[in-house]
């Protein structure tokens, strides 16, 4: 109606109903042959405004199944009025609370204690009563709780690098929440690069530290219309999958992967290239220094160039904390120094009531030299190993800490 009333065009697109979403949620059947052949859906809050009141007397005479929207907040009330009507106090009630989302909650009680039950789980609104109708029993609901059901995990990689792990984190049935705390821009000075990338023919090897690196290493090649003939016989190195993958979608083959996923795994690797090679090394304006210096000093000309940087965020500290305010975090996922410091100036001793993943020894190594050491480490620099560490701890501790739920929202203080 206000879409209407504003003259602003719009898509219906057809869906299913919240009653039939969460009798699947909670494997309950509507209506069934052998006990309830009929359906009333009914709101449990109605407009102040609304004249007429629902017929709780006409409802309760009907043996078919009772749905309730919206009835959290009134559950005394329809409750104790099913029940004046005629309603035995033994009657089934299921509520779904959030259906389909990461904090799902389902309860089943009956009617004389649905209103009591639902205060003490304290039961989120929005949630959906189904009244009359018996539970089937479900080996499946059971027995398939997910890994990080009940988690909600705040990923902190720059906008338009969370795709794929919010996806997986979704997969594994956690919450994930995307709050970027660092901006990827061009290097200061990208003239360098461009020297670089006109001269990269005559390099034996050109390593790529991330796949920010890649990203502005062939931006910059396309915006000179040069293709891969432009880098002659050099060969590619790469440190992680992801970086490797990034170079692969750039139509470049990748000669070398790490098995560890750091600068000091790159080193040990090369050992068996032979020395006296030159090396482009390219990376971060504010990249360590130790693959330069392993190299060098194992007998080979290095020149490291600056493809991008990375800096803090601009949007506000105060939106920030709004957010996680209105939005409590369970896991924060911390996949560089740099962003451990940018959380650290953040969200300060927030940091102390979170669980913290860190993606690597250096990142881990920053995070207690600032004060918040991390909860879990990635045994491999990988987005997915990450995951692993934190499913493992959330397994080692599911009967003490674990994310049985996601922190209730909070109201959020007006400005």
């Amino acid at each position: 109606e206000p879409l209407i009333e504003h003259s602003i065009s719009f898509e219906i697109v057809p869906s299913i109903t919240s009653a039939t979403a969460a009798a699947a949620a909670a494997v309950t059947p509507l209506t069934s042959r052998s006990i309830s052949s009929s359906l009333t859906i009914v709101t449990g809050h109605e407009a102040k405004e609304k004249k007429g009141t629902i017929d709780y007397e006409n409802l309760s005479i009907r043996e078919g199944t009772i749905v309730i929207y919206m009835g959290v907040e009134q559950a005394q009330h329809w409750s104790d009025a099913l029940l004046k009507a005629g309603r035995s106090s033994d009657t089934p009630v299921t509520l779904v609370s959030r259906c389909s989302w990461p904090d799902q909650r389902i309860i089943q009680t009956t009617l004389g204690s649905c209103a009591t039950d639902i205060d003490i789980a304290k039961i989120p609104s929005p949630a959906v009563a189904m009244i009359g109708e018996t539970p089937m029993s479900s080996p499946l609901r059971k027995n398939s709780t997910s890994p990080l059901q009940g988690c909600r995990l705040l990923v902190t990689r720059p906008a338009g690098q969370a795709g794929q792990i919010i996806a997986d984190i979704t997969q594994r049935g956690g919450e994930a929440m995307h709050l970027p705390l660092v901006d990827i821009v061009p290097a200061t000075d990208p003239r360098e690069l461009q020297s670089a990338i006109d001269e990269a023919w005559s390099f034996d090897w050109i390593v790529f530290t991330s796949v920010n690196g890649v990203d502005h290493f062939c931006r910059q090649m396309r915006q000179r219309k040069l293709d891969p003939r432009a880098l002659g016989s050099a060969k590619l190195a790469a440190i992680g999958p992801a970086t490797k993958k990034a170079l692969e979608e750039q139509a470049f083959v990748c000669d070398l992967v790490p098995d560890m996923f750091l600068s000091e795994g790159f080193v040990h690797a090369l050992n068996r290239e032979g020395k006296g090679q030159r090396f482009l090394l390219i990376q971060a304006e504010r990249g360590r220094d130790v693959l330069r210096k392993e190299l060098e000093a194992a007998g080979h000309e290095v020149r490291q160039v600056a493809a991008y940087a990375s800096q803090p965020v601009s949007s506000d500290r105060q939106t920030a904390l709004r957010m996680i305010q209105q939005f409590p975090v369970t896991w924060i996922l911390l996949t560089s120094s740099f962003i451990a410091e940018n959380a650290a100036n953040i969200f300060g001793d927030h940091l102390l009531k979170w669980k913290i993943a860190s993606i690597s020894p250096i990142t881990s190594s920053k995070l207690v030299e600032l004060g918040y050491p991390a909860t879990v480490e990635a045994t491999e620099s990988t987005m997915s190993s990450l995951l692993d560490a934190i499913e493992c701890w959330q397994y080692d501790h599911a009967k003490d800490s674990g994310c049985k739920e996601i922190p209730t929202r909070e109201k959020v203080p007006t400005e």
